[in-house]
């Protein structure tokens, strides 16, 4: 049970970030049924350059975590957003920008 309300918890903070990715003008696409769930975000047509989010709780607070090793509190999902659009910008080839 414990699992499970973890999960939910998880996909409600990513839900709130993808909302935001795509008010940017980000593609995305949901995996919640991997654990930790996964949200992949991209340019449209540029998958290739997406980057993958989880939500986990680490020492007590939910972060989304982008690799093993850069996490962003969950909290802040706005600043997150806009740290996460400069990424994407920065990957995509000039064609696509």
């Amino acid at each position: 049970m414990r699992v499970r309300y973890r999960h939910r918890i998880a996909e409600r903070h990513l839900d709130a970030l993808a909302g935001e990715m795509q008010a940017r003008g980000w593609a995305r696409l949901k995996l919640y049924v991997e654990s930790p769930p996964v949200l992949f975000v991209y340019a449209d047509g540029n998958e290739e350059s997406a980057l993958s989010i989880a939500a986990t709780n680490t020492g007590g607070q939910w972060v989304f975590q982008t690799s093993r090793l850069i996490e962003y509190p969950c909290e802040a999902v706005i600043p997150v957003a806009n740290i996460l659009s400069d990424v994407l910008r920065d990957r995509m080839p000039d064609a696509f920008r």
